[in-house]
């Protein structure tokens, strides 16, 4: 069946695996086969190494406000 037609019958299930692959392809396999048992039509995969979840910055201060604008 076609995407769109699909969409047209039924849900489309995105699978999340986010980053519990822990950087292991043979367990990011593992995991993909088990969201297909389990139903899923797809699968979203994140990705990430530490240097991108932090912030770079050597001020004295940092404050950041609701909306992540450095003040």
């Amino acid at each position: 069946m076609r995407l769109y037609e699909k969409l047209q019958k039924q849900t489309y299930i995105i699978a999340e695996m986010s980053a519990n692959h822990a950087g292991s392809y043979a367990h990011a396999k593992e995991l993909i086969h088990a969201a297909k048992e389990a139903g899923a039509d797809c699968i979203k995969i994140q990705t990430y190494t530490p240097d991108t979840l932090t912030i770079n910055c050597y001020m004295k201060k940092l404050i950041l406000r609701g909306n992540g604008r450095q003040t």
